[in-house]
């Protein structure tokens, strides 16, 4: 899922832990 808050793609996102794109 594509979170705004993201700083970097592809990588785990603390606002979003299933993010592993």
């Amino acid at each position: 899922h594509e979170d705004i808050n993201k700083p970097f793609m592809g990588d785990i996102n603390p606002h979003d832990p299933l993010n592993l794109k």
